[in-house]
């Protein structure tokens, strides 16, 4: 549903730049919020009522946000609901990591539903706006689609709540967890992060505006947004039956990769049905991405401070990737033009895809130094 906040802002009256400097804000809340929920998720070892409460105060923010008229009005109730959505998408990947691993099901496979819920609220909304004038609308679906998703957790267990009720609440201690994430081997890789997550920003921020530059109406911004998510559903599945054999960094290379062509499809062409199609593959790689990261993840950082190192994660990429991303998309379609964009977009998924490359070199030759020394003792 977020995909088509850009269109309500811009029929609101949002100028470039006060859309500019909410896309600025955004990450600077979210990594505010993710630090405090996360770290509270590990010491209280608890996600679903966390995840309840965050939902409940997101579904009032979005209420609040579409009574309001004023363009300034509108981005506090944005602001105030990044604090409670942002913890939301980091507190779900860590609930699908622990409950793919106690339920002895891939990532990727549980994954998939999501992907496929995304691709259904897509079309739903694009369809809908097509017949429905304005788009004030989107808020009651928004609002509609959040309270199912609150239903929907009623029915499941906390993955990290034990099904013996005597058993105690293991604790845990942050001192412990923050000499994991300074290792080198974990900044390199979150480092390289941000280059794909600078790309995406980009991506996601000035898609809607490429649709309607390019003839398009809001059913290609719903089929534009429909058909990466229903191509991720595949993908997942796959992964989730073929996909445990190969290196994540490898994959992930090849995920950035992939996304790089989608890029200079779209920049040689500029054409809406090309467009369409690049999304294809932007469906291929970002569910590769999300997969292989989610696995190099779980094999870095213990699962009793999952949702810290989660937090952690989109601290780069909120405050770094989306920070820098938002400005330099925000620079160049102001002062260029939105192909200029993309060109960039393009640029930095290279440089992710080589980097992630090197970085997988490098792992297997640690791996082949610990094997040696292992057979040497």
């Amino acid at each position: 549903m977020a995909s088509f906040f850009p269109l309500y802002f811009k029929d609101i009256g949002y100028s470039g730049e006060l859309y500019g400097l909410q896309n600025a804000l955004l990450p600077l809340v979210a990594l505010f919020s993710n630090y405090i929920w996360s770290i509270l998720s590990d010491k209280l070892s608890r996600i679903k009522l966390l995840l309840i409460g965050l939902n409940m105060m997101s579904l009032l923010s979005v209420a609040v946000m579409f009574v309001m008229k004023s363009p300034l009005g509108v981005m506090a109730a944005m602001l105030t609901y990044q604090f409670f959505a942002a913890p939301v998408a980091v507190l779900v990947e860590s609930f699908i990591m622990l409950k793919s691993r106690s339920l002895k099901i891939s990532y990727a496979s549980l994954r998939s539903a999501g992907a496929a819920g995304y691709s259904f609220a897509a079309l739903i909304v694009g369809v809908a706006l097509a017949y429905i004038a304005g788009f004030e609308p989107i808020g009651w679906m928004f609002l509609l689609f959040m309270a199912l998703a609150l239903i929907s957790l009623i029915p499941v267990s906390d993955p990290r709540r034990s099904a013996k009720a005597s058993e105690p609440v293991e604790r845990v201690s942050m001192k412990e967890a923050w000499p994991l994430f300074r290792k080198p081997q974990v900044m390199l890789f979150l480092m390289v992060n941000c280059l794909c997550g600078m790309a995406m920003v980009m991506s996601d921020q000035y898609l809607s505006f490429l649709l309607v530059e390019l003839g398009g109406t809001s059913l290609h911004n719903g089929l534009a947004w429909m058909i990466p998510a229903g191509i991720e559903v595949v993908v997942f599945i796959l992964i989730g039956r073929l996909g445990s054999g190969f290196h994540p960094l490898f994959m992930l290379a090849l995920g950035a990769f992939l996304f790089a062509v989608r890029s200079l499809l779209i920049i040689f062409t500029m054409n809406l049905a090309v467009l369409l199609f690049s999304q294809v593959i932007l469906g291929i790689a970002i569910a590769i991405y999300l997969s292989y990261t989610a696995q190099y993840m779980i094999q870095l950082i213990p699962d009793r401070y999952r949702s810290t190192g989660q937090a952690v994660m989109s601290m780069f990429m909120s405050v770094f990737a989306a920070t820098l991303g938002a400005v330099l998309g925000s620079f160049l379609f102001s002062n260029v033009d939105i192909k200029a964009v993309f060109i960039a977009n393009c640029v930095l998924l290279v440089l992710a895809s080589i980097c992630f490359l090197g970085l997988h070199i490098q792992d297997r030759r640690r791996s082949i130094q610990s094997h040696d020394q292992s057979m040497t003792l």
